[in-house]
């Protein structure tokens, strides 16, 4: 036990979804906010709670006047983040697949080769030797 009791923080939210249920309903970020200020709070981080702007960003799409190009950039953004970056990380990945295991084909082919090769060596050696001991 400590000798001294530290104080203690604690924050009591009344709702589990606070942190997306507000952002669904109003595209705001107040509660997303909150819940970043409420944890640099906790870890008695209280100077960088001032240094933190308190406005909310709008992101980029947000700056796009026109709802006819903005939804025409959500829907690229979305093709884009949904099926073009996985496409490209699984074809990543057969890619290495494919380069690993022709590496490893090449490297059983090569020690097949060596093995044979050395196999036909050691067949020499015995012939040979066997040719000189009949010599004898």
């Amino acid at each position: 036990m400590p000798s001294q009791a530290k104080a203690a923080r604690l924050i009591v939210v009344g709702e589990t979804e606070f942190a997306t249920s507000f952002m669904g309903a109003t595209n705001g970020q107040h509660n997303l906010d909150f819940l970043i200020q409420a944890a640099d709070w906790l870890c008695n981080d209280d100077d960088i709670i001032g240094i933190r702007n308190r406005e909310s960003r709008s992101g980029r799409l947000d700056k796009i006047i026109d709802t006819g190009k903005k939804a025409s950039a959500m829907r690229f953004a979305q093709i884009v983040n949904v099926f073009v970056v996985p496409f490209l990380v699984i074809l990543a990945g057969l890619f290495f697949a494919l380069r690993r295991r022709t590496r490893i084909i090449s490297v059983k082919a090569r020690s097949a080769v060596e093995s044979k090769t050395a196999d036909a060596a050691e067949d020499a050696a015995t012939a040979d030797a066997k040719e000189h001991s009949d010599d004898v």
